[in-house]
């Protein structure tokens, strides 16, 4: 192997994760202690959010390195080591571009659930509920049925 090497980084959703979002918990941690043998330093590489990625490996959190939001934030530890903010301007894109692709949703399905945008998203359940309750603020959906399901205001 490569003396240079420091890290070894592995994107999350597609590769590493199996469909269902699941792994080997015991391949994991072999896999952890043998980079860790090497001198180097195993990260988890994804879009989703650093919450989302720490409450999937919580049980390794503290012997890995997160590369969260397309390279928007990094940490270990505990310790955002960096992190790119958005612009407001870039913000209010992003929530636009959500809304687009809910609006298109609604053209052929009536109820959205809050799964449904966590993956449209690729994000946590917290945050997909947390842009939900925003929409529904804006009157753009509204709650119906149960606490998870939403239809088009």
């Amino acid at each position: 192997m490569n003396q240079n090497l420091k890290l070894f980084a592995t994107d999350m959703d597609g590769t590493f994760l199996r469909n269902d979002h699941s792994y080997n918990h015991k391949k994991l941690a072999e896999l952890i202690k043998e980079i860790q043998d090497r001198n180097l330093l195993f990260a988890a590489s994804s879009g989703r959010s650093l919450l989302g990625l720490t409450e999937v490996f919580a049980e390794y959190k503290d012997q890995m390195a997160f590369v969260a939001e397309n390279g928007g934030v990094v940490a270990y530890k505990g310790e955002i080591l960096f992190a790119k903010d958005l612009t407001v301007a870039q913000t209010q894109e992003l929530i636009d571009d959500l809304q687009e692709k809910i609006e298109e949703y609604f053209e052929k399905n009536e109820v959205l659930t809050i799964a449904q945008v966590r993956d449209m998203c690729n994000t946590s359940r917290k945050c997909a509920k947390i842009l939900i309750e925003y929409f529904d603020e804006q009157k753009f959906t509204k709650k119906v049925g149960a606490e998870t399901e939403r239809v088009h205001y």
